[in-house]
């Protein structure tokens, strides 16, 4: 985009409003397997990266992500989401079939949600590996609800369990580390394989 653009600009190829607070489109062909939203972006416009080959996407604090921004990533196995309120809905990564991991970057304790209302709804069921960077206090409620094949968890610095955190989850066995000092009401319930603590 030329720098006399008054509508547009870009930052390493992906095209953003002038003011470089919304990114639109993130190429389909752009090189690179990995992408972490520049810091200072304040909103992800809808289909901003629909399609593209991105294995691993890193989610700065933003305000608000639009549907399906990041839709139809045949690729994504890795996602970075940061723990800020953030405007979202459910099927921001809808169609997005190889998504595994999940790690909750920032600090604090997360957010509480309501059931089947996460950020990451759409890909609950595939995650096999939830990890929390250590400066994360607690999990929020509902947080993890459904994830049917989690296998496992990267607790960080974690001091507190919500409420159904892990509602439904597949996971087989579990270790609860010493940080963990408080684990809320019904945080493991439904967990049906759940075999050894």
């Amino acid at each position: 985009v030329e720098e006399s653009n008054e509508a547009y600009s870009d930052i390493n190829g992906v095209l953003f409003d002038k003011s470089k607070e919304t990114l639109i489109v993130y190429p389909i062909s752009k090189e690179g397997d990995e992408y972490t939203i520049p810091t200072g972006t304040k909103t992800i416009k809808q289909y901003a990266f629909e399609g593209s080959q991105l294995k691993t996407i890193k989610i700065t604090p933003v305000e608000n992500v639009e549907t399906k921004a990041f839709a139809s990533n045949k690729q994504l196995t890795n996602i970075e989401y940061p723990n800020n309120d953030i405007y979202y809905t459910t099927d921001i990564f809808y169609d997005c079939p190889k998504v595994e991991k999940i790690k909750i970057t920032g600090s604090g304790p997360m957010q509480t949600y309501e059931t089947s209302k996460q950020p990451w709804y759409e890909v609950r069921e595939q995650l096999t590996t939830i990890e929390f960077e250590t400066t994360i206090t607690t999990i929020g409620d509902y947080a993890f609800e459904g994830t049917t094949k989690l296998n496992e968890i990267k607790w960080g610095g974690i001091t507190t369990i919500g409420k159904y955190a892990f509602n439904q989850s597949g996971m087989k066995t579990l270790t609860i580390p010493q940080t963990v000092t408080k684990i809320s009401p019904y945080a493991f319930n439904n967990c049906n394989q759940l075999h050894t603590l």
